[in-house]
């Protein structure tokens, strides 16, 4: 019987899911070839990046989180003008809390310190701009026009199309069995054959408690 074969890489993304299907295409669109490993196909509904919609907000309680949101926004309407695909909707989204509720000043401050636009609104404010909503009187709403939904699944596959258009090679049905990071190079073994490469990106979302758990 033959050994299975060796494949060398520079970047090997394991799991292509939301994070892994977006590393991959950046990685791959700033030319570092880089090859994809899906353990099922390619959109399936195993994991947590399937479905019609994820929350995409700006509105934090720690500014990182902020700053990141705020940089993915232009990277998304990037990937829709690549792909010719809706990606991202944004509607807007309303938070409220009563006034002197501790996280929502927390929110406020951080998105202050970060200059995003919200508009603060009182209850009857709102319900004057939004008829089906009522809260509290003593309550505070939050409007922040920078936040929508995303096509979850749609954006996987535009992510792993776009990538392969820009040299990354996708390869799916394909589960990890082991990570070796003991060799000067990590090595990932496969039932179709091992991958060693320079740079190793781990996204298999709850599959990670499995793959990482011998590593040390």
């Amino acid at each position: 019987m033959n050994p299975a074969p060796t494949t060398d890489v520079r970047c090997l993304v394991l799991g292509l899911g939301a994070m892994g299907s977006g590393a991959l295409y950046h990685l791959a669109r700033r030319g570092a070839a880089p090859c994809g490993l899906e353990q099922f196909a390619l959109g399936h509904a195993l994991g947590s990046s399937h479905g019609y919609s994820r929350v995409f907000r700006t509105l934090y309680h720690e500014a990182l989180y902020t700053r990141l949101a705020e940089a993915a926004l232009p990277l998304w309407r990037e990937l829709e003008a690549v792909s010719g695909e809706t990606l991202l909707t944004l509607n807007g989204m309303i938070s409220y809390a009563r006034k002197n509720n501790p996280q929502l000043r927390r929110y406020l401050e951080v998105f202050a310190g970060s200059g995003g636009a919200c508009t603060l609104l009182q209850p009857a404010e709102l319900s004057a701009r939004f008829p089906a909503l009522r809260i509290p009187s003593d309550a505070l709403a939050c409007f922040t026009p920078t936040a929508g939904f995303l096509d979850a699944s749609r954006c996987v596959l535009a992510h792993v199309a776009a990538a392969r258009r820009a040299g990354a090679d996708v390869r799916t049905e394909t589960a990890v069995q082991a990570i070796d990071l003991g060799a000067e190079r990590p090595v990932v073994r496969t039932a179709t054959g091992t991958y060693r490469c320079d740079r190793l990106i781990v996204a298999s979302g709850p599959w990670a408690s499995v793959l990482l758990r011998d590593l040390q």
